[in-house]
């Protein structure tokens, strides 16, 4: 969390859209991420696969934030 984040409006938001996902965490860590999606050399041959997916993931969230933005 950043110095700049409310804690009550963090926790709030996660009771609202409770997740599983990593990219969700207060604690997200982007180096761990990374090196358990792509653990050795190998794991790289998936990185088009990889970059697809969150792509996607992306547009889905932006789309979402835009209609939201468009409520209100």
């Amino acid at each position: 969390m950043s110095e700049t984040e409310n804690p009550a409006v963090v926790e709030a938001l996660a009771k609202m859209f409770p997740s599983d996902d990593p990219l969700d965490s207060v604690n997200f860590d982007v180096t761990q991420y990374i090196n358990a999606m792509f653990p050795n050399e190998q794991s790289l041959s998936n990185l088009d696969e990889v970059i697809i997916e969150l792509t996607e993931r992306i547009e889905l969230h932006e789309g979402m934030i835009q209609k939201l933005t468009l409520a209100f």
